[in-house]
C-alpha cells in the first residue's frame, strides 16, 4: 500500500488520537502521550513569550485537529492548516469553519501557502515522509513560510544515525534537519527532549498489550514529564526542536 493510501484508510478507520497517534496504542495511552506532546510545545511558547494572539499560524499535517485546538486557544488573527489525506482535510474544513484548510502535499514541488506565518508547526509529522527528497521539500517549505522574526516548531527522534523503523516511518539524524534549516536562513535555538516511556513498545507485539491493559499510560506520562523538565537525555524518542528566523535588520 502507497503512503497516503496508507493514511487515507487508516484515518477513514480511526479520526481520533490512535488513528493519529502510535497504533499499537490504545486510545486513554495515546491521550497521555498527546497530553505531554502539548505541554511540550505549550512550555516553549510561554518560556520564549511567543505572544500568538492577532498573529499567523500554519500548522501542518493537522490530521484529527488536536494541534489546531491547542493553537487557537492562542487567540490567533490567522490560523492555516495543512493536511495530506481528503479524509481528514474534510473533516476538519466541516469543524474548523475559520480555518483555512489546504488538502495538500507538503514535499509537493509546486507547493503554494499563504504565508509566511509568524509561527510554523509540524509536529509528530516529518518522519511519516519515507522519501529522502519528499523530505527535504517539506522541510524546505516549512522554512520558507517562516516570517522573519518567526519561529518553527517540528517534533522528531533526531539521532546522530539514521534508525530503522517501520515502512511508514524514518527516523533520521538530526543533521537532516539541521543543514536544510540552516541553509534557509533559520536558527535552530535549542532540541528538547520530550517523551522517554512514553511511545516505547519495550517488547514487540505483546509490549503494548501489557501497557494498555496495566494502564501504564499516565504513571509514563509523570515519568516523563519529570525527565523532560530536567532536560535528561532521551535515547531514541521524540524531541521537540525550536527554530527562528531573525528578524529583519
Amino acid at each position: 500500500m502507497q503512503p497516503r493510501e496508507y493514511w487515507e484508510s487508516r484515518l477513514e478507520r480511526d479520526p481520533g488520537l490512535t488513528g493519529t497517534g502510535h497504533r499499537a496504542f490504545d486510545g486513554r495511552y495515546n491521550a497521555w502521550l498527546y497530553r505531554a506532546l502539548r505541554e511540550a510545545v505549550e512550555g516553549v511558547l510561554d518560556e520564549r513569550g511567543l505572544e500568538l494572539a492577532g498573529r499567523s499560524i500554519l500548522d501542518v499535517g493537522s490530521g484529527g485537529g488536536f494541534w489546531l485546538d491547542v493553537l487557537s486557544a492562542r487567540g490567533p488573527a490567522r490560523l492555516s492548516a495543512v493536511e495530506w489525506t481528503r479524509v481528514a482535510a474534510r473533516r476538519l474544513e466541516a469543524r474548523y469553519p475559520r480555518v483555512d484548510v489546504r488538502c495538500v502535499d507538503i514535499s509537493s514541488p509546486e507547493l503554494e501557502l499563504p504565508g509566511p506565518f509568524d509561527l510554523v508547526t509540524a509536529i509528530s509529522v516529518l518522519f511519516h515522509v519515507v522519501d529522502d527528497a519528499a523530505f527535504e521539500r517539506a522541510l524546505s517549505h516549512l522554512a520558507a513560510n517562516v516570517a522573519p522574526g518567526g519561529w518553527l516548531l517540528l517534533s522528531g527522534v533526531l539521532r546522530k544515525r539514521r534508525l530503522p523503523a517501520a515502512a511508514h516511518v524514518r527516523f533520521r539524524p538530526r543533521s537532516a534537519y539541521a543543514e536544510p534549516l540552516e541553509r534557509a536562513g533559520l536558527e535552530i535555538l535549542e532540541v528538547r527532549p520530550v517523551l522517554y516511556l512514553l511511545q516505547r513498545t519495550f517488547i514487540p507485539f505483546v509490549g503494548p498489550a501489557l501497557v494498555n491493559s496495566l494502564r501504564l499510560g499516565a504513571l509514563f506520562y509523570r515519568i516523563d514529564r519529570f525527565m523532560s523538565r530536567r532536560r535528561w537525555p532521551n535515547g531514541f524518542q521524540q524531541k521537540l526542536l525550536v527554530a527562528r528566523r531573525p528578524p529583519q535588520a
